[in-house]
């Protein structure tokens, strides 16, 4: 079981105190009931599929900004970086609730701190192409980047899978 306010997780020393508290104190709360290892096993296979779902819709954004179907584009951008989001809090939130040390795992030799930096930096550039209208720079960025980061994320999720004892659905 799990409750969560605001994204943290709610202690039970400090159950009593929440419970007090007006519900209009928390943006967001959360409560999650099943055996621990299903819940991981749950959020990881679908932070998994996030990413197979972000990778085939890159290609579709490209497409799109490529004919200059802006409205649409900028659609499946905004989905996209939902995608991201999702996986993101998925991988921290699993780490957190499973008791795992994101700081002290690695992938491939690589902190994942500095994986996430990764990410983040490539998010940044999008970002930034957005601003500046440069919709070509933005294509390069999801097609080359980006789609091989959703490869190493999905790796991610694997090793923390692998650290929590889960398994991940890739079906």
């Amino acid at each position: 079981t799990y409750l969560g306010c605001d994204g943290e997780p709610v202690a039970p020393e400090h159950l009593q105190s929440v419970l007090q508290t007006p519900i209009e104190a928390f943006e967001r709360i959360e409560f999650r009931s099943a055996p621990r290892g299903d819940l991981l096993g749950d959020t990881l296979s679908q932070a998994y599929q996030l990413l197979n779902t972000a990778r085939s819709a890159t290609a579709e954004i490209v497409q799109h900004l490529s004919s200059a179907d802006m409205s649409r584009a900028m659609d499946l951008l905004a989905r996209y970086f939902g995608a991201w989001r999702s996986v993101e809090d998925a991988v921290r939130q699993s780490a957190q609730l499973g008791g795992v040390d994101l700081d002290r795992l690695t992938l491939d030799g690589q902190p994942l701190g500095e994986v996430f930096a990764d990410l983040s930096r490539q998010l940044r550039d999008v970002r930034d192409a957005l601003k500046n209208r440069d919709y070509v720079l933005l294509g390069d960025v999801l097609q080359y980047e980006l789609d091989a980061t959703c490869d190493r994320w999905q790796r991610v999720l694997e090793v923390l899978a692998g650290q929590l004892g889960v398994s991940i659905r890739s079906d």
